[in-house]
């Protein structure tokens, strides 16, 4: 399935490089929305020399930090982890969608319409 060999391929390529430019866009985005490394750690509840390795690369991100600094930078996870600019465009998400069996894409829709009703 196509889905599986797309995170094996992040999975296995998230390595001390990619955890360090990591760090530097999270530092980044950071200091762009205007927060000190400091007080975005201790929001975080985490000790600022563990929020430095992670700014580092010595340590991985766990996911809760990183959805909880995408929601004070107003950068997307995806940003952090790839450096994606823009999420997918219409193109990407029909092509994607081409590959989900009629069982997936039904869980698909009524994750959409569950958000829709949320927003």
């Amino acid at each position: 399935m196509k889905d599986e060999k797309y995170y094996e391929m992040y999975a296995n390529a998230y390595d001390y490089e990619e955890r360090r430019e990591t760090g530097k866009r999270i530092k980044q985005a950071c200091r762009e929305a205007g927060f000190k490394l400091v007080d975005i750690a201790l929001s975080l509840g985490i000790d600022p020399k563990s929020f430095y390795k992670i700014i580092s690369g010595e340590v991985e991100c766990k996911t809760k930090y990183l959805y909880e600094i995408s929601q004070l930078t107003g950068r997307s996870t995806d940003y952090f982890l790839f450096g994606n600019e823009k999420s997918e465009g219409l193109e990407d998400i029909v092509s994607i969608c081409q590959d989900i069996s009629v069982k997936d894409m039904k869980r698909v829709k009524k994750i959409l319409v569950a958000f829709l009703d949320q927003s």
